[in-house]
């Protein structure tokens, strides 16, 4: 199954971290795609995509995890099944597996190329 998620047993464990770093804050610093009231992060460990749908609180936006992807093409496929939107051209841009990409700020420098006609043909596809 491409949706498993794989872990790491040599991680460190995590210290406490600000509500800034938390996946579910607005401001997180690992956006790769945000589109209405959907976003595509790349998780604390980077060894996966997060699906996330935006949700009014008392505070403010917060961002649940609805999809949880080591893939692209799982990543892809579910993004259009969750939101109903096109495919954002930064996702289109993305390694095939987060677990080989190098690092998520390269992945977000990489994610501001100019915008791919493949885009296009999966919007046209979907309409």
């Amino acid at each position: 199954m491409e949706e498993l998620v794989r872990t790491n047993k040599n991680y460190p464990k995590r210290s406490k971290v600000s509500s800034a770093q938390k996946e579910s804050h607005e401001n997180y610093g690992a956006i790769i795609a945000h589109s209405n009231n959907w976003r595509v992060i790349a998780c604390r460990d980077g060894i996966q995509w997060i699906i996330q749908k935006g949700v009014l609180s008392s505070h403010g936006r917060v961002w649940r995890g609805k999809s949880y992807c080591c893939t692209k093409k799982a990543l892809l496929r579910n993004w259009t099944r969750l939101s109903g939107l096109c495919v954002p051209h930064k996702l289109l841009l993305l390694y095939e597996n987060i677990v080989l990409s190098p690092t998520n700020s390269q992945q977000e420098a990489q994610a501001k190329q100019p915008l791919h006609a493949a885009n296009d043909r999966i919007c046209k596809a979907a309409a």
